[in-house]
């Protein structure tokens, strides 16, 4: 190629399709999808991002170039972002492994067919029983010039469905390199005037998502409840983590105690980040919520009911602070909630080890983005 067509190459950029667990809001999914975008402008400020298959909310919320399987078509590469989509979730998994196939299965097949490189970066995987979604899945993994993942166990799920153990790079999550520097300064002013209305000095963030376990959810609001109760230094903070109507348990909580209690609708993934980066100690039943959180210095109180998310605080040594919500009993939340005020003063530390293997992530997607053609 001469200078003069280098040049104009240069000016132009490529076109990156980016591709993740996008179909809906969820901040954990859109929270990583921004961070990525962030990272392939970083590293050329003239490339464009495109996000072939999700919604015009979505992509509007992320700050991508644009949308549209047609994306995948004029791509120069693909880049399957971080998110737990290679893993099934705790029930329904046939079901789950039906959709995955139609959501996830599509961009590195089709940019195979155009003969473009892909990469996958910082994705959680397995367990995949639906055997079709795994031999599919196992295919685009395979097929990928470049496949890190966030743990070890999703590293041992990939090398046992038959990949090259030096192939996949264990890294951690994405999220994990997060600092309040990346978070605008504006964001955490609305926070502030928008937790001006609790006096509490203790501001106790309580995310408590949609849940198939409803009677452990109740477990838990009940003990949250008592413990505010019970102590007048404690303002609750009711968290959503998605657009629309937020859970009952948040108005359940409210009703019982409205002057130690406040629900925070969800804004924009950035501003619940701040939100997060604000509060004294958190307790969440979603994986991305605590992982922020923790990212941001702060104790978290872990209870999920998805079999992934134990897997995060065994690699930050926390796993004391997570209890799988079907395990979840009154004489347990009640122990965790108790040391957990008594950390409130303190900043949590992410193992360093922990957040060099999160930075590696971006060094493997710009690694890759250097050697497109």
């Amino acid at each position: 190629m001469d200078k003069g067509a280098e040049k104009l190459k240069n000016k132009f950029g490529k076109i990156i399709a980016l591709h993740g667990s996008y179909f809906h809001h969820n901040f954990g999914d859109i929270l990583l999808m921004d961070i990525l975008t962030k990272w392939i402008r970083e590293y050329d400020k003239n490339y464009k991002v495109f996000l072939p298959f999700a919604p015009d909310d979505t992509t509007k919320s992320i700050g991508a170039d644009g949308n549209g399987i047609s994306s995948i078509f004029k791509a120069d590469a693909l880049v399957y972002g971080g998110g737990g989509y290679f893993g099934e979730p705790p029930k329904n998994q046939y079901k789950w492994g039906l959709r995955a196939i139609q959501r996830h299965v599509p961009p590195g097949t089709l940019i195979r067919l155009r003969k473009k490189p892909y990469a996958i970066i910082g994705v959680g995987a397995g367990p995949v029983s639906n055997p079709l979604t795994k031999t599919l899945y196992t295919n685009i993994c395979k097929n990928a010039r470049v496949i890190s993942v966030r743990d070890e166990e999703s590293k041992e799920f990939l090398v046992e469905c038959g990949l090259d153990e030096k192939r996949v790079i264990k890294t951690s999550d994405i999220v994990v390199q997060l600092t309040r520097k990346d978070i605008s300064e504006q964001w955490f002013q609305k926070v502030k005037k928008d937790l001006a209305v609790l006096s509490q000095p203790i501001k106790f963030g309580v995310h408590l998502g949609r849940s198939n376990f409803p009677e452990k959810i109740e477990i838990i609001r009940d003990e949250i409840i008592d413990l505010a109760k019970n102590n007048s230094d404690i303002g609750l903070v009711l968290i959503c983590d998605w657009k629309g109507k937020y859970p009952s348990v948040l108005d359940e909580i409210q009703n019982q105690i409205p002057n130690q209690s406040i629900i925070v609708p969800y804004v924009d993934h950035w501003y619940l980040c701040a939100l997060l980066g604000s509060l004294d100690l958190v307790i969440t039943t979603k994986l991305h919520v605590g992982i922020t959180a923790v990212a941001l210095g702060k104790f978290v109180i872990s209870v999920p009911a998805h079999t992934k998310t134990p897997r995060f605080y065994k690699q930050i040594g926390a796993q004391d602070w997570c209890v799988p919500l079907q395990l979840v009993d009154k004489e347990r939340i009640r122990e965790l909630l108790f040391n957990g005020l008594e950390k409130v003063n303190e900043e949590f530390k992410i193992p360093q080890n922990v957040i060099v293997d999160a930075k590696k992530n971006k060094e493997l997607l710009f690694s890759f983005l250097k050697n497109i053609n």
